[in-house]
């Protein structure tokens, strides 16, 4: 039993994502700060895991990403019902000109104006569509690269805190450093989604001021053609606009209630997620200590020979 103790407190895994972390070998090393690579490379009793192969194995991993998508929709719609808001607030935007139409004074110059309004509105969201879409893109493969930054060293940190014997103050301060580190994770992709949303926010200005030329083009024309306009086609003018205002006025409820709903995925998401790797270092940890090894390395990047036990802690998550 005194053996096991002290392989536990010699246990190190090294990395979750990818990215080479350090290890700790036993005895040889028990007194020193940095970790011997020499004495690593010689040691029989090393094990070696690809843990991101571990993660995505656990019977909760496809959940985290049904979670992500269903933020990703949410948290594109939010943006839709915003930029329709913003869109009615902007003076120039591409939202019916009261003017050119009331100067269109028959039922052909109206029905012409409303056609390319329509026409241009249609453009208009094709384009933000595909800038939209491939912001979401660029997005995930950024949260990618940050997620390979953070989670290796929150992973290890983890793992360390579950094996390794440590006073009450270097166990807390072990969990501020992982709070900093998702703090700081949390704060480079909210900066990346800013980022985007003003470069989509530039893009869609551009593009709303071409389709807002041409519009005034056409008007021009159109009241040169038409002279004269009926009060019913007025009151449907007017008629039409109240329904954008109550519209706009709906969308900012929805924002809220949706808002709502994202804070709640991602509690949920992120409650998985330590599930995920609290399970996944428990596993490996039982393991190591069922095989006898006192380092365990991500085999990622690193060329050592040791015991792979990759699939012995996914077999795990089914027991």
């Amino acid at each position: 039993m005194e053996k096991r103790k002290w392989m536990i407190v010699a246990l190190i895994a090294i990395v979750a994502f990818g990215v080479v972390g350090y290890a700790v070998s036993l005895q040889s090393n028990k007194n020193s700060t940095k970790p011997d690579v020499k004495a690593v490379e010689n040691q029989t009793d090393i094990g070696v895991i690809d843990m991101s192969q571990v993660l995505k194995a656990h019977p909760k991993y496809g959940q985290t990403i049904e979670l992500q998508k269903e933020l990703n929709t949410l948290k594109a719609e939010i943006d839709n019902k915003l930029n329709f808001i913003n869109h009615q607030a902007m003076p120039n935007s591409i939202a019916v000109d009261e003017k050119a139409i009331l100067s269109s004074q028959n039922q052909l110059g109206q029905q012409q104006l409303i056609a390319k309004h329509a026409e241009l509105n249609e453009k208009l969201q094709k384009k933000e569509d595909e800038l939209r879409q491939n912001f979401n893109e660029q997005m995930n493969k950024d949260v990618a690269v940050i997620d390979e930054e953070y989670m290796p060293e929150i992973f290890n940190l983890k793992l360390k805190m579950k094996t390794l014997q440590m006073t009450e103050d270097a166990f807390n301060q072990m969990q501020a450093k992982i709070n900093e580190l998702q703090e700081a994770r949390n704060k480079k992709i909210h900066e990346k989604q800013q980022q985007y949303l003003s470069q989509l926010g530039e893009q869609m200005k551009a593009e709303q001021l071409k389709a807002t030329e041409e519009f005034n083009l056409f008007a021009q024309q159109v009241e040169k053609e038409n002279k004269e306009f009926s009060s019913q086609k007025t009151a449907d003018l007017n008629e039409r606009n109240n329904n954008v205002e109550n519209q706009g006025n709906e969308s900012v409820a929805q924002i809220a209630e949706l808002k709502q709903q994202v804070a709640d995925k991602e509690v949920e998401l992120q409650k998985i997620q330590n599930e995920i790797l609290d399970e996944a270092t428990n596993l490996v940890a039982k393991v190591a200590l069922e095989n006898n090894l006192s380092v365990v390395i991500n085999k990622v990047k690193v060329n050592i020979n040791g015991l792979d036990i990759t699939d012995l802690v996914i077999q795990g998550f089914n027991k």
